[in-house]
């Protein structure tokens, strides 16, 4: 039962698509060498440079592009397409306000760390 949750868990993380590997790609692109020597003697720098990059872009470059994505859905479920009248809205001011970080805060993590965002 663990053994599926985590499969499960990982299956939908972020850093498992290849889009969402951007640095990663670029070291893949341009640093891997043909020869099976070339590889072999880049074994010592590839493994920590590899290790970098992936929590680089799994913790840092990632998060960092779903900001944009976290505001504009932010904006479009509780902001855009106000239903009622201006009484009605002024009721719902405050929760608006109360919701916004909370939508956001959950908007970014899905598109920060999990795949379909």
């Amino acid at each position: 039962m663990i053994v599926l949750l985590c499969v499960s868990v990982t299956n939908q993380c972020a850093f498992m698509e290849k889009e969402h590997r951007r640095i990663t790609n670029y070291l893949d692109d341009n640093l891997t060498p043909e020869s099976n020597t070339g590889k072999l003697v880049l074994i010592p720098v590839a493994i920590p440079l590899g290790t970098f990059s992936l929590l680089s872009d799994t913790f840092l470059l990632q998060p960092l592009i779903a900001v944009p994505k976290a505001i504009e859905g932010t904006l479009k479920y509780i902001w855009s397409n106000p239903q009622g009248g201006a009484i009605v809205q002024s009721f719902l001011f405050i929760p608006k306000v109360i919701f916004t970080p909370l939508t956001f805060g959950v908007l970014w993590i899905r598109h920060a760390f999990f795949i379909g965002s």
